[in-house]
Formats: structure tokens, C-alpha cells, sequence
């Protein structure tokens, strides 16, 4: 019982960190959604290295649930674009 109450609380802390990171404002009138990511990453240099902090935690969590290798490869790629080009 302990370890299913300890993996809801990890799943909880991914969606919390996943809704943060890119949802959490609304343009009012439309769809759209963005979150801390995309302020943060507007301050040059450091914006880009702190959020690529989160995304390791995210990408270690998907290790820990045994996300697929494939998988996996194209979370590392995209923060690796992510931080370079960004």
C-alpha cells in the first residue's frame, strides 16, 4: 500500500510539474496555454539552464517507469535542442 501511495504522489508531482512548466496560464479567448517555461526562457543564458533541470527530472522519471528506449532518446533530444538552440 505504501509504494502505490508513494507512486501517485510521484505521478502527482509530474503533472503539477508538467501543468507549471507549460500550462499554467491562459490566453484569455482562445485555446492557447503556456507556462513558466516560456518565461523563464526568456531571460538569455539562464532561463535555458534552469529549465533544463526539470526536464532531466522528467526524463529520469520516465526511466524509473520504464518508458521505452525510443522514447526516451527523443525526450533527450528535444531538451538537448531545447537548451543549445534556445
Amino acid at each position: 500500500m505504501a509504494d502505490l501511495q508513494r507512486q501517485v504522489e510521484v505521478e502527482k508531482s509530474l503533472d503539477d510539474l508538467s501543468r507549471y512548466l507549460d500550462g499554467l496560464f491562459r490566453v484569455p479567448g482562445t485555446g492557447w496555454r503556456f507556462g513558466l517555461d516560456a518565461l523563464i526562457g526568456l531571460i538569455p543564458n539562464v532561463g535555458d539552464t534552469l529549465t533544463v533541470l526539470p526536464s532531466f527530472y522528467i526524463l529520469l522519471a520516465g526511466v524509473r517507469y520504464g518508458v521505452p528506449k525510443i522514447t526516451l532518446l527523443r525526450m533527450a533530444f528535444n531538451i538537448a535542442v531545447d537548451y543549445f538552440v534556445g
